[in-house]
């Protein structure tokens, strides 16, 4: 299979009005982008985004391909490593938890009972601090979590940033 029929510019879904990126580079949408400002009218700050979405929705399959060529290049001349980092094909492997309450009784009975034991057996973030603060109450729950900005920190202080939601899964949607 030729490289070029491995890539379907089809895969990516891209609605109709957005058609005419096919023939545009990076350095386009760039330029598109480069030249919005605060003032820049919705639709010119509607057109800069669905651009730099296209680029990434492209730079996403370019990678799949690319990683496919990798794995049939490794299939037919072996692993190699470039510096630290090795390149191998594998399979991808998941493990889950299948029954959560067992397991933890299991491991607080062979901890002795010993709390701190089990504590450092658990993920690095086992509880759902909406759901907590919704069982102990706000008050308690301020004391024993922490919100905190996060991001790169410019002149100390974090970063805003563009949110981007999906409204059709918004608890707070309007009836």
């Amino acid at each position: 299979m030729s490289n070029s029929r491995m890539i379907d510019v089809d895969d990516v879904a891209l609605p109709q009005r957005l058609q005419h990126l096919r023939e545009r580079s990076p350095h386009d949408v760039e330029r598109q982008v480069m030249a919005l400002s605060a003032d820049s009218p919705r639709d010119e700050l509607c057109a800069a985004l669905d651009a730099a979405e296209w680029l990434m929705c492209r730079a996403r399959t370019i990678d799949r391909l690319l990683k496919q060529i990798a794995i049939a290049w490794i299939d037919k001349n072996g692993d190699f490593s470039i510096g630290n980092m090795h390149y191998a094909v594998g399979y991808s492997l998941s493990v889950k938890c299948l029954n959560v309450l067992q397991t933890g009784h299991a491991v607080l009975d062979a901890a002795g009972g010993e709390l701190d034991q089990f504590i450092h057996v658990l993920v690095a973030q086992p509880f759902k601090h909406a759901s907590v603060r919704n069982v102990i109450g706000k008050r308690l729950h301020d004391q024993l979590f922490s919100a905190r900005r996060t991001g790169r920190l410019i002149n100390g202080v974090p970063e805003r940033v563009l949110k981007r939601m999906d409204q059709r899964f918004s608890s707070d949607q309007e009836a």
